[in-house]
């Protein structure tokens, strides 16, 4: 659940030591509701991919390659 815009709370339903461990994983990366809601099932594709971290998605020719830049925002 996001908390605000910097903030998200996990709430497990039992303890599940490797937790912190499973989170560096792409797959556990929070992403932003709204976009999954307005795209559905395209919300991965390359127009419009939303993602975290270092990285910008900068050029995605499926089944071939993918182009990273440096995420700006992140200094």
């Amino acid at each position: 659940m996001a908390v605000d815009d910097h903030t998200l709370k996990v709430e497990l339903e039992k303890p599940l030591p490797y937790f912190v461990a499973m989170t560096v994983h792409t797959s556990m990366k929070p992403v932003n509701q709204k976009v999954v809601e307005k795209y559905g099932d395209k919300w991965t594709s390359p127009d419009t991919y939303v993602g975290n971290g270092a990285f910008q998605l900068d050029k995605w020719v499926v089944n071939e390659r993918i182009v990273l830049k440096p995420n700006t925002l992140l200094g």
